[in-house]
């Protein structure tokens, strides 16, 4: 028993009560060559960021920056992307891994906190999407001969304001990445007002790398959770910190981690009044050993994560005279893993096997096959089958308020997932395109009862299946790039009514067209315009349920640059559209900035 936590508690403490795996136990199988840090995901198709792609964009959030890629459905609450949830091909932002640099930094309560990210647009170096995980990658590329050190101001309409300081430098066997970040705004409507500060620091040496990160913010969340209410609040404190160590000897390698999240959350139905408290925090602690030979890698590792939760909504408060104490929450996962590689001239494959023990739900276990053929010398078709498991989320399990009731029983969800695809890449031109089947079995959602409440249940069956293609093209400084990518997704329902579903509509048509030019001595441009379809319905602030309707969005921004500063003009939502993306909450309209950076 443990009495309710202050926020002041999440930055002197680092216990070791903290988290298990709450989104997808993922199994531990290659993905491509190039890309390490996603070695624990388990799907070939992925899609990478760049710094320049990042620079170009309208953006001033990861949220913001993710939502222009194929096949990704970020479903956004406030201006800014402020509280964001991100889908993909058609499931539900519970089932997205989130790392930084490698590190696990996904929420065990909920999904609507995943993205709570302490990390500047401007430190970032990559990002890689695959089905299920989300990298960022901060660290400076190898390539990066000198120190850098920037500062950025944006100003825009609802008083928005945001600066930024960062800074990079290297050494001959170290490196350094630091942060800061103040942004707000005094939202699109009423009571979207928000406050965000962020801090990040990460370091490497030998070999050894640390990162610790905070972020701190408050917002207005109108109606986000809640039709009911206008007026509600949210605010959110988050920390993590995290060690890694790398080294090989010979054909040995050794990657050894450990990490701590917390986050802290208070949410008032009614701004100013009684607050909902939850205090969830992740420890975590692993260790892969491999041996690479001629033609391939066998790896062999164990991960140990403990996660606890403190809360005034769990259910299970008891009053005393000392007043209300609340019962926390604990449960350890173990997860252990196989993964053979091979590769030879135009052929690779990989096995991998997962085992899972969690102390609440027992074993399970999880696994995959990817092979991959190198038909030409830049084109290649990759062949996956997978499956892959969610344990519910703290919510899913506990939560007790407002108009959710969360289900003890649950069981966890397991996909079956098989793909297809191609990847093709000439001078200036690339091409990807893949097909995808997924069987989901005890697939977790919110569904409304009659008695207007929503309860957590398991679906017995849930198929999806859907398409994704991107074609690209650069051609130096006149024609940066253009790109067009589609995504389709079709979600077979088997009876289940949308109209009852908390998360279930999905994002099924996303069409993008993308274009990036000089125009001259500097100048350039880039336009994003999109077409999204969603699948569901919402209901108004009037009561009536409404379909989700089809909607045409148009970004840009014109720019001028030079090797120390950079100057850009941006709006988003140009044609300033009307539309809804999740519930019944309204999206921003049109949305212009200006941004000064000055990078020495």
């Amino acid at each position: 028993m443990a009495k309710t936590v202050k926020p002041l508690f999440l930055f002197l403490l680092l216990p070791l009560i903290a988290q298990s795996e709450q989104v997808f136990t993922i199994p531990e199988v290659e993905v491509i060559a190039d890309t390490p840090e996603l070695q624990t995901a388990s799907y070939r198709h992925i899609y990478t960021l760049s710094e320049e792609d990042i620079k170009a964009l309208p953006a001033v959030s990861v949220n913001e920056i993710i939502a222009y890629l194929p096949g990704i459905d970020v479903r956004t609450r406030g201006a800014n992307g402020v509280q964001a949830d991100v889908n993909m091909r058609g499931g539900t932002f519970d089932q997205i891994k989130v790392f930084i640099n490698g590190v696990n930094f996904s929420d065990p309560q909920t999904g609507h906190y995943t993205m709570n990210l302490p990390v500047d647009p401007s430190i970032i170096a990559k990002i890689e999407v695959s089905d299920g995980a989300i990298n960022i990658i901060t660290r400076p590329s190898p390539s990066t001969k000198s120190d850098r050190y920037s500062v950025q101001v944006t100003g825009g309409r609802w008083g928005l304001w945001e600066a930024g300081l960062s800074g990079s430098w290297i050494r001959d066997q170290h490196w350094h990445v630091a942060s800061a970040q103040y942004n707000q705004s005094s939202g699109y409507i009423d009571n979207t007002d928000y406050r965000l500060a962020n801090l990040y620091y990460a370091m490497g040496f030998n070999g050894l790398e640390l990162q610790v990160g905070a972020q701190y913010k408050d917002a207005g969340a109108n109606s986000f959770y809640s039709l009911a209410s206008q007026d509600q609040y949210d605010a959110t404190r988050t920390a993590f910190l995290s060690a890694r160590y790398r080294h090989e000897w010979g054909n040995w390698g050794l990657d050894a981690q450990a990490s701590y999240r917390a986050n802290y959350d208070r949410y008032e139905w009614h701004r100013g009044t009684a607050t909902n408290k939850h205090l969830n925090q992740t420890a975590a602690a692993s260790v892969k050993a491999y041996y690479t030979y001629a033609i391939g890698k066998t790896l062999l590792g164990i991960e140990v994560r403990n996660e606890n939760i403190l809360s005034t909504g769990l259910g299970d408060t008891l009053t005393t005279r000392q007043g209300p104490f609340t019962l926390g929450k604990n449960r350890m996962n173990i997860n252990y893993f196989l993964r053979q590689s091979f590769q030879h001239e135009w052929f690779s494959a990989s096995l991998g096997f997962n085992g899972n023990y969690n102390t609440l739900s027992g074993s399970h276990f999880a696994g995959g096959l990817n092979l991959s053929f190198a038909f030409v010398p830049d084109g290649k078709i990759y062949v996956n089958a997978n499956r892959t498991l969610r344990l519910p989320t703290f919510t899913d399990l506990y939560y007790h308020a407002g108009i959710q009731r969360g289900n003890i029983h649950l069981n966890p969800e397991s996909h079956w997932t098989f793909d297809v695809g191609i990847q093709y890449e000439y001078k200036g031109l690339s091409l990807r395109a893949n097909g995808y089947y997924r069987l989901g079995q005890d697939v977790i959602d919110w569904q409304l009862a009659d008695d207007q409440l929503y309860y957590a249940t398991n679906i017995a069956r849930l198929d999806a299946a859907g398409s994704e293609l991107t074609i690209r093209y650069h051609y130096g400084y006149w024609l940066k790039r253009i790109e067009a990518s589609y995504s389709y997704a079709h979600s077979f329902l088997n009876g289940v009514d949308l109209t009852k579903s908390m998360y279930l509509d999905y994002l099924s048509h996303k069409l993008s067209l993308r274009l990036e030019h000089g125009i001259y001595k500097g100048f350039g441009a880039s336009w994003e315009l999109s077409y999204q379809v969603r699948e569901g319905s919402y209901t108004t602030p009037q009561g009536s349920l409404e379909p989700y309707q089809p909607t045409w969005l148009l970004d840009g921004t014109v720019y001028w640059a030079n090797n120390f500063i950079r100057v850009a003009l941006s709006a988003t939502n140009m044609t300033n559209t009307t539309y809804y993306c999740y519930g019944g909450i309204r999206q921003p309209g049109i949305l212009p900035r200006a941004t000064i950076r000055v990078t020495l």
